[in-house]
């Protein structure tokens, strides 16, 4: 099984994708875009600008869409994390074609998993850098998760005003409920955090 991690930094991702390969025979956790990009020599400002994001977001969608796609990785970030990030820093989102290049990494995941900041787990969470950057990302990743406006994802069961009308207040807990509407493309499954050491860098 292929699966994807997003949330915004300091929500157990990387604990819970390790957790994941534990429990799930022959699965390993891919290595996060960040330092992939950083051992081939690019260098990110603090906090990351625009451009890092971008950068960021072109190799998250390329390490999920390298051939051949191996059948049983966990992705610690997806694309959806840089586009969060975007979005929260008010920088612009890729237009049609940038969509386009989205689709087939996202196509590529059986299972995308979304770790979000609520009123609970935010108890147990341990301080990360940015709090205000880190709040804001977690509320711009559930409006994308639900109204998906680069159609890359599939987002949850049913559609429109249907799908507005079920989606939780901000903060809150975010469920997939039954639907008889069609299904995504593949599932999208909400996950309490983990606790875990705090990321020193939100782009990680």
């Amino acid at each position: 099984m292929r699966v994807g991690i997003s949330g915004t930094h300091g929500t157990g991702k990387t604990t819970l994708a390790q957790a994941l390969c534990a429990h799930v025979p022959g699965h390993v956790v891919a290595d996060e875009p960040y330092w992939l990009l950083e051992a081939e020599g690019y260098e990110f400002g603090f906090p990351p600008s625009p451009e890092d994001y971008r950068a960021l977001l072109a190799r998250s969608a390329r390490s999920l869409s390298s051939l051949p796609l191996l059948p049983a990785v966990v992705f610690d970030r997806t694309p959806l994390d840089y586009l969060a990030y975007m979005a929260a820093t008010a920088a612009d989102l890729p237009g049609e074609a940038g969509a386009a290049a989205l689709r087939p990494a996202f196509a590529s995941l059986d299972l995308l998993v979304i770790t979000l900041i609520t009123p609970e787990t935010e108890q147990v969470l341990l301080a990360a850098e940015m709090p205000g950057l880190r709040a804001a990302m977690n509320d711009v990743l559930l409006e994308l998760v639900y109204d998906d406006p680069l159609d890359a994802w599939g987002g949850y069961p049913g559609a429109g005003a249907e799908r507005a009308a079920r989606r939780p207040a901000r903060g809150g807990p975010c469920r997939a409920e039954p639907d008889p509407a069609p299904k995504p493309r593949h599932p999208v499954v909400p996950a309490h955090p983990l606790r875990r050491t705090a990321e020193a860098h939100p782009a990680r």
